[in-house]
C-alpha cells in the first residue's frame, strides 16, 4: 500500500495570489513515447476555501478505467484551525476502503502549532485493528513567535515516546538562516548530524540553500538548491545539485520549471533529471482551475508570494507610499499589523499555525485583501 502512495501521491494545495484553487492536478510521466497520463487528483472545497477532500485516481489494470484509490480529508475547529487530517486508501482489486493515517494538531495559547501527531490504523499486540501513534513533532518558539526548535519523537508499544532528533532554527534579520539537526541516543542529544544554510538576495528572496552532513568530525556537503525568479520576482525554476565526494564538487541532479498563465496562476510544473550530462524529462503536473471569479491581475495593486508558504511571504506593491498591512484569521481577528512605505516587504510567518489567512492592505481609502495558506 505504501509503495502506491509513495509512487503516486503528490499533494499540492496551491492557493494563488488571487485565492484561486485547483480543482484538478494531472500527473504525467515521461516515457520514450512522450508524456504518459499517470493519474490525477481532484479537490473539493468548503465555502471558506479550505481544502476538504483530496482524491487520487489510478488506471484499473483490468477495466482500463480510472478509479479513485486515495482520499484525504481535513477537519477544522470553529476558529478555522486545522485539527485533523485523515486519509484512507482503497485495497487493490477490491471495493473496500481502509483507514490509513491521520494527523492531529494541537496549539498553544497563542494559537501556534505546539504538537503534531501521526497515527496509523494498524494491528496492535492483541491482534486488533486500532489507531496507534506512530511519530510526532513538538514545537517551541521565541519571544518573536519564530519557531526555534522542532523535536521529533517515535512511538512503540514497548517504549512509548522516544526522542529521535531535534531541529534547531536560527534567524538573521527575521529571516531563517540555518537549521541544525541533532540526533538522540538513550533520550540524550549526542551529536550534530545535518545542517542547512539559507541564502537570500538583496530583495530578501530565498535564492539558495545548502545541506551538509557531519561525518568523521567534519561537515561534508550533501546537496543544494538554487531558485531563479523572473523580472516580477516570481519563482520560475528550482535547480538541485548533489555533492560528489570523489569529484569534490556539486553535480546537477534535477530541476523544476514552473509555468504560469496570464492571470498569474500556476499552470504547469515540469521536473527534469540530469542523469547523463543532459536534461531529461521526468514528471509533469498540470493544474486545472474553476471558472475565474477573481480580480484580474491588471487591476490588482499588489502581489503576494510564495503561496502556500511556511517561513516568509513577500508582498510587492505597484507603488510606494504609507500603508498598513494586517494579517487576519478567517474570523477577521488581526494576528499582526505592520506599517510601511516600501514598495516590497517581507513578513515572517513561521510562528503562525498552519491554516488559511487573509492579508489586508490599506493605503488612504483603498483597501484590498488576498488569502494565503500557511503550511
Amino acid at each position: 500500500m505504501k509503495n502506491i502512495l509513495t509512487q503516486f501521491i503528490a499533494i499540492f494545495a496551491i492557493f494563488s495570489a488571487h485565492a484561486q484553487n485547483p480543482i484538478q492536478i494531472h500527473h504525467d510521466l515521461w516515457t520514450e513515447d512522450g508524456w504518459w497520463y499517470m493519474g490525477r487528483e481532484e479537490f473539493t472545497y468548503s465555502p471558506e476555501n479550505l481544502v476538504e477532500l483530496h482524491t487520487l485516481y489510478s488506471e484499473d489494470a483490468q477495466t482500463g478505467e480510472w478509479e479513485k484509490i486515495f482520499e484525504e480529508k481535513y477537519t477544522y475547529d470553529s476558529t478555522g484551525l486545522l485539527i485533523r487530517k485523515s486519509s484512507r486508501i482503497k485495497i487493490e482489486g477490491e471495493d473496500t476502503w481502509l483507514d490509513y493515517q491521520r494527523w492531529t494538531y494541537e496549539y498553544d495559547l497563542n494559537n501556534r502549532l505546539a504538537v503534531q501527531t501521526l497515527e496509523e490504523f494498524t494491528v496492535n499486540l492483541n491482534d486488533e485493528w486500532v489507531w496507534q501513534p506512530f511519530d510526532r513533532y513538538l514545537y517551541d518558539y521565541n519571544s518573536l513567535h519564530q519557531k526555534i526548535s522542532q523535536l521529533y519523537q517515535t512511538w512503540s508499544p514497548f517504549s512509548d515516546w522516544t526522542n529521535d532528533h531535534i531541529v534547531l532554527y536560527t534567524y538573521e534579520d527575521s529571516q531563517l538562516s540555518s537549521e541544525l539537526v541533532k540526533l538522540y541516543s538513550d533520550d540524550t542529544i549526542t551529536f550534530d548530524r545535518y545542517r542547512t544554510n539559507y541564502f537570500y538576495s538583496d530583495s530578501e528572496q530565498l535564492t539558495s540553500f545548502e545541506k551538509y552532513e557531519y561525518i568523521s568530525d567534519s561537515w561534508i556537503p550533501s546537496e543544494k538548491e538554487e531558485n531563479l525568479y523572473d523580472v516580477q520576482d516570481k519563482l520560475i525554476q528550482t535547480t538541485r545539485y548533489s555533492w560528489k565526494q570523489e569529484l569534490q564538487d556539486y553535480k546537477l541532479s534535477s530541476r523544476d520549471s514552473l509555468l504560469y498563465n496570464l492571470d498569474n496562476l500556476l499552470e504547469e510544473k515540469v521536473t527534469q533529471i540530469f542523469p547523463n550530462e543532459s536534461w531529461d524529462n521526468y514528471r509533469r503536473y498540470r493544474y486545472t482551475y474553476p471558472t475565474p471569479t477573481y480580480i484580474p491581475s491588471s487591476t490588482a495593486q499588489y502581489r503576494l508570494y510564495p503561496n502556500p508558504a511556511s517561513q516568509l511571504i513577500n508582498i510587492q506593491f505597484n507603488n510606494s507610499g504609507d500603508r498598513t498591512i494586517d494579517i487576519l484569521d478567517l474570523q477577521g481577528r488581526i494576528v499582526h499589523s505592520y506599517r510601511t512605505q516600501d514598495i516590497q516587504v517581507q513578513l515572517p510567518i513561521a510562528y503562525l499555525p498552519a491554516q488559511v489567512y487573509i492579508i489586508r492592505t490599506q493605503q488612504n481609502s483603498n483597501v484590498q485583501t488576498l488569502k494565503f495558506i500557511k503550511q
